[in-house]
């Protein structure tokens, strides 16, 4: 401290960012605020994506990358039958033993994949 006339000169402090910080994995440790400069994204935009679930390097990525690819596993056999069955015979109409080749089920599942693929095809040349 210098005394100047009587007055004392003390210098200001660097401000603190005291918010909370999240593990960004490679990047280290960051704010909300530095997320978004990061990211283009606002402050609120970075705590809806914590909310969501996001982590890590999750939380990094430029806006809407997020929406580019999915957040969890798919939880419905079904959906996942079906894309099974669509990209294995895309242009035709299989057996049941092609079908039970492709995912392992009973002949009466097989019968109904079958006969949904059928209409399907149909459908499309309609």
């Amino acid at each position: 401290m210098n005394a100047v006339f009587g007055t004392a000169i003390v210098k200001p402090r660097a401000p603190r960012d005291r918010g909370r910080r999240f593990d960004c994995g490679r990047y280290g440790k960051l704010s909300a605020k530095q997320i978004a400069q990061m990211t283009g994204l606002t402050r609120e935009g970075v705590w809806q994506r914590v909310k969501a679930g996001f982590k890590d390097e999750d939380l990094c990525m430029p806006r809407h990358e997020g929406q580019r690819k999915p957040r969890e596993v798919c939880r419905r056999p079904v959906v996942v039958v079906a894309m099974k069955l669509a990209r294995a015979f895309p242009d035709r109409v299989p057996t049941l033993a092609e079908i039970q080749k492709v995912h392992p089920m009973h002949s009466r599942n097989a019968m109904r994949w079958r006969q949904a693929l059928a209409q399907t095809m149909k459908e499309g040349e309609a």
